[in-house]
């Protein structure tokens, strides 16, 4: 469904790039796909390790799966690329402090 590919950078950002052949459909079923794969990739940015670009170019298999199958399918192809990082950690709160949004 998907291919990955991957090449080190000197930046500590983290870019990603898709690619849709015109053999998945016209620009509305292209644009569809990419505006998927959009919102999967902005989920899973801030656990992407810095220093790398990614490009996502998609198959024919992607023109009919749903959204979860093409969130799974990314995720899956981060995670065997050994680019997900750990999520950084939020600090603990403190018992003391009282949120402004639970009152």
């Amino acid at each position: 469904m998907l291919v990955l590919y991957v090449r080190p950078t000197r930046e500590d950002a983290c870019r990603i790039g898709f690619s849709i052949s015109k053999k998945l459909g016209g620009a509305v079923e292209r644009n569809r796909i990419k505006r998927r794969l959009r919102e999967v990739a902005r989920a899973n940015v801030l656990k992407l390790r810095p220093g790398i670009d990614v490009v996502v170019v998609g198959r024919t298999r992607l023109k009919d799966a749903s959204f979860g199958e093409i969130d799974g399918a990314m995720t899956d192809m981060l995670r065997r690329a050994k680019l997900l990082s750990a999520p950084p950690e939020q600090p603990a709160s403190d018992p003391g402090v009282v949120d402004a949004c639970s009152q």
